[in-house]
């Protein structure tokens, strides 16, 4: 067992993760609620207890069936494909502890992986999560961006978050 005191900034920085994927899976919620055009109440009747990745078939699916412009379907699907790689990476480090090797952190499924095939493992450090940090953020701007599709010109003008241009960061580990 490692000392939590010998590793506080991964603790520091794993706990703004986890708090930024919450905030991204509100962000989900908010859009697939403005995205289905139900009230607030049918959507939470609809839509209580819908995961992450289903809420982004969802609205992928909402965006297909509503034949939304394609340049706006293309930056939701990069959006929503950006946060799947990252719930990926998320579902790992919560579900198996991260190990604490000499010279790397991992997140490992080695203990319930049925052989090397399905063994999946993940790099971890506080670069990594702050590289996943700043992509939850930029994904949740986008998001937001695109709840204002059918805002005034005037409104949609003055929403500009600089995060917007910026490149995603994290590299998922290559297969």
């Amino acid at each position: 067992m490692t000392s939590p005191s010998k590793h506080r900034d991964y603790f520091a920085a794993l706990g703004e993760f986890v708090h930024e994927f919450a905030s991204i899976e509100q962000t989900l919620t908010l859009t697939l609620w403005i995205r289905s055009g139900v009230s607030v109440d049918v959507a939470r009747a609809l839509f209580s207890g819908v995961k992450s990745d289903e809420m982004r078939q969802l609205i992928k699916r909402l965006l297909e069936a509503k034949q939304v412009a394609p340049e706006t379907t293309k930056d939701f699907v990069e959006v929503l494909d950006r946060i799947g790689v990252i719930s990926t990476f998320r579902n790992s480090l919560l579900h198996h502890p991260t190990q604490f090797r000499p010279g790397q952190m991992v997140s490992s499924n080695f203990l319930k992986a049925l052989g090397q095939a399905r063994l999946k493992e993940f790099p971890v450090s506080v670069d990594i999560l702050q590289d996943l940090i700043h992509d939850l953020r930029k994904a949740g701007a986008h998001l937001a961006r695109r709840m204002l599709d059918d805002a005034p010109d005037e409104v949609r003008r003055r929403f500009s978050d600089p995060l917007l241009d910026e490149a995603w960061r994290y590299r998922p580990p290559s297969r």
